[in-house]
């Protein structure tokens, strides 16, 4: 449960080492930051950020490195907050370092990951606990699922009913490209790629096919469904798409007036907004 939930607040991640054909600055479109908003059973419960923070040199190696910022509240229990820093090979895109500082069950923890490609090793260390350092080994390359499902390699061939295995440091996550679906997505069809993988836990993702981003991702807990979806201000709607207004609290309000879905607080749930087309 613990290693899920560290997931959840960092997020809630060339594939065998070739390079990307869409750099991972391209994805942000020109924006600085990709916004999402989390939900629990379909009620909001918080959200996480990506900004692209640029190039950095880490131990001789060009490394583009992104930031993440979360915050997020399932039930009365489980009050997450956290940033991330991870550090991508400027070729390959694999991890070269992952930096945590969260906040979990109220205690701060600090972990430092660094990836050595070449020698399958990870070195994990960590600040205000009894292991502070630990060595894992894993057959490379090695990914971080943060920038695998965030910014799926664009040089994947995609082929219906093909699965891919992809290693973390401590597990493999098998990813199904099951099929092509349309999206609704804040009033707009998307087409998207529809992935479904299975690893600790088993999730859902929705790849918008422009631009390799999730417009919608799932993940299935014991006690629920944590669902992570897209702003749209953050997306660039490309020129064959049909262009909708964003629709702010009074339109949503009426849309509810007329029999959307929507929550008893008048705050709009997943279910409205992101539903595949019949």
């Amino acid at each position: 449960m613990k290693k899920f939930c560290v997931t959840l607040c960092v997020l809630v991640s060339g594939v065998l080492g070739g390079a990307y054909a869409q750099e991972i600055e391209d994805r942000f479109q020109g924006d600085d930051t990709i916004s999402y908003r989390v939900y629990f059973n379909g009620i909001p419960v918080g959200k996480t950020e990506w900004t692209y923070i640029g190039t950095e040199d880490v131990r001789g190696v060009s490394a583009e490195v992104l930031e993440i910022q979360s915050d997020a509240k399932i039930l009365h229990f489980l009050d997450l907050k956290g940033e991330e820093r991870v550090y991508l090979h400027g070729e390959t895109h694999l991890p070269v370092q992952v930096e945590r500082d969260i906040v979990f069950f109220g205690r701060k923890e600090r972990i430092r990951e660094v990836y050595n490609q070449q020698e399958g090793v990870v070195k994990v260390h960590k600040q205000n606990s009894k292991e502070e350092k630990k060595t894992i080994r894993q057959q490379p390359p090695i990914h971080n699922i943060l920038s695998l499902l965030y910014f799926f390699p664009d040089d994947t061939g995609l082929q219906k009913g093909e699965t891919e295995v992809y290693r973390l440091p401590t597990q493999e996550v098998e990813i199904n490209f099951h099929s092509q679906k349309v999206l609704k997505f804040h009033g707009e069809e998307r087409d998207t790629y529809f992935l479904v993988g299975r690893g600790a836990k088993r999730f859902n993702l929705w790849l918008d096919q422009d631009l390799r981003l999730p417009l919608r991702l799932e993940f299935f807990i014991p006690f629920g469904k944590i669902t992570i979806v897209k702003e749209k201000s953050d997306l660039n709607v490309s020129a064959a798409g049909n262009s909708a207004p964003r629709m702010n609290r009074f339109h949503l309000r009426r849309c509810a007036d007329q029999g959307s879905i929507y929550s008893r607080q008048g705050i709009y749930t997943d279910k409205f907004l992101f539903q595949e087309k019949d």
